[in-house]
């Protein structure tokens, strides 16, 4: 048998319920492996692919023994007025301490000793700069914690993270934490609830336009079966990919909203044409294979161009954009599966149900398409008449538009149009603890605050060296009336006395 899209509609057709079961079996596995693999599989770390200037630093650091693979998770405890001098507040700050030690000690690797610091620990720079040091006015104590890198290892801590935070935020007291462990943690969460939110309002919608389109509801909902299954589907084969490499959590989210697009795009275009051939007297089986040597070909093409130009995301080298154009190229590639297979197995099994109107939505209605003298036939032949005035008014209308993309100021006030970059805390949704311990941290410590985000500058030679030590001049010279920088930490130099780290 010859292998195209119409042959396949013609034995999905004739086996039907073969065909139906197999895709059932395959979206009962692909929701088990989503529900138990996707969420570990998702990740909010960031990455380059290649290896620029700033990876080779980075491991420049790492060979050097500058930096280690760590990760800081910083706390502020906060309470009332002169709370810093309260022996109760400080007690508490200690419990905390303690309970934060008493975590699996290969995740948790330093915690300061205690509140206030001891003379000793003062006098050395590394330690004190982990804290706990207390807010200016009084009201609150910072420390940071040392963990490891590992983002799933860190994981393991976020329940007794949330457990500690809970038991210390109550009365006047309030217990905040902020790094990448907790972080990525609710960023995950807040993904999962957006794509529920997402998911529901988006199958609603797509119902209701089906409805009004076909007129009936078998037909209306077979494009939306084709959209869940395809999502259903694509979301178990990235959890099982998930144990090879991590991805975006962006990615379900975008999985979710093209998915549906795609699945419902590819199902409308294929039954209005099944529709068609079956009012022109094919029976069933025949117009599902006409329907398949038209529109299911032209699908095919259509998924495969669509998958193509979603493989150009493959060029940049992050892990963000290769995992967005994974996601979407699975969930693409499924959508043309199930339109070749799956939807002609449905139309041969829902048969004249998707052709005759409904008895609610149907009621009055002929369903009969491409009719003379309707809207879509009155616009179409106005357009053909007069071509170049359709043309010449949709393109202005068009560069109309696009006007405040070249003419509007950005708020940073630095140049005109989209303002391009990471959008930062502003983009998180308020209410989320996240959020709120970095506002708490930049209004209690704001000279502080800056180590969440950290400039390195790795200089070749000992900070000994007196052209070194002359750059080191300079650089701290530059960024001494730079608001967005923090007092430098003192040099460092390696062992070898080949590099040293500015940070």
């Amino acid at each position: 048998m010859k292998l195209n899209p119409e042959t396949l509609a013609r034995a999905s057709s004739r086996h039907a319920w073969r065909t139906v079961g197999i895709w059932a079996v395959i979206l009962i596995l692909g929701f088990g492996a989503s529900g138990v693999l996707l969420s570990k599989a998702l990740t909010t770390d960031f990455d380059f692919t290649n290896n620029p200037e700033a990876i080779r630093a980075q491991t420049l650091l790492q060979r050097k023994q500058l930096e280690q693979d760590v990760t800081p998770e910083t706390f502020v405890m906060t309470g009332s007025q002169g709370a810093t001098t309260d022996p109760a507040f400080t007690a508490k700050v200690n419990a905390a301490l303690n309970d934060i030690r008493a975590l699996d000690p290969s995740v948790v690797l330093q915690v300061p000793s205690q509140f206030p610091l001891s003379q000793a620990d003062k006098s050395n720079p590394q330690v004190a700069a982990l804290g706990p040091i207390p807010s200016e006015d009084g009201t609150a104590v910072l420390f940071n914690v040392i963990l490891v890198k590992d983002s799933d290892q860190t994981a393991t801590i976020v329940d007794g993270l949330n457990t500690i935070q809970a038991k210390y935020s109550t009365g006047d007291t309030r217990f905040y934490m902020l790094g990448e462990p907790t972080s990525t943690a609710e960023f995950k969460k807040i993904s999962e609830d957006d794509l529920k939110k997402g998911e529901t309002i988006g199958v609603v919608v797509a119902i209701i336009v089906q409805l009004v389109v076909f007129g009936s509801l078998i037909a209306g909902v077979t494009p939306i079966i084709m959209g869940i299954f395809a999502i259903g589907v694509a979301f178990g084969v990235v959890g099982l990919l998930g144990e090879v490499w991590r991805w975006s959590f962006f990615v379900p989210n975008l999985m979710t909203m093209l998915g549906l697009a795609v699945g419902i795009d590819y199902s409308l275009f294929i039954v209005s044409r099944y529709r068609e051939e079956r009012r022109r007297g094919r029976d069933n089986l025949e117009a599902i294979g006409m329907s398949g040597a038209t529109a299911n070909r032209a699908v095919f093409f259509s998924g495969f161009t669509v998958v193509i130009a979603l493989a150009g995301m493959l060029l940049v080298p992050t892990t963000i954009f290769r995992g967005l154009a994974g996601g979407a190229i699975i969930v693409v590639l499924i959508s043309v599966a199930l339109s070749m297979t799956l939807l002609p197995a449905l139309m041969a099994l829902f048969s004249d149900r998707l052709v005759k109107p409904g008895f609610i939505f149907g009621r009055g209605r002929t369903l009969q398409q491409g009719r003379a003298g309707g809207f879509w036939d009155r616009e179409s032949r106005s357009v053909m008449k007069r071509p170049w005035v359709y043309l010449i008014v949709t393109a202005s209308f068009m560069i109309l538009l696009s006007v405040p993309y070249w003419t509007q100021s950005r708020a940073d006030g630095v140049g005109h149009g989209m303002k391009k970059g990471f959008s930062g805390i502003a983009a998180i949704p308020d209410g989320i603890p996240t959020k709120d311990a970095f506002n708490v941290l930049v209004a209690k410590f704001p000279t502080e605050s800056g180590a969440q985000s950290t400039a390195q500058v790795v200089i070749p030679g000992s900070k000994t060296d007196p052209s070194v030590a002359q750059k080191i001049q300079a650089l701290d010279a530059a960024i001494a009336n730079d608001g967005a920088f923090a007092t430098p930490q003192p040099p460092q130099t390696s062992q070898d006395g080949t590099v040293t780290l500015v940070s």
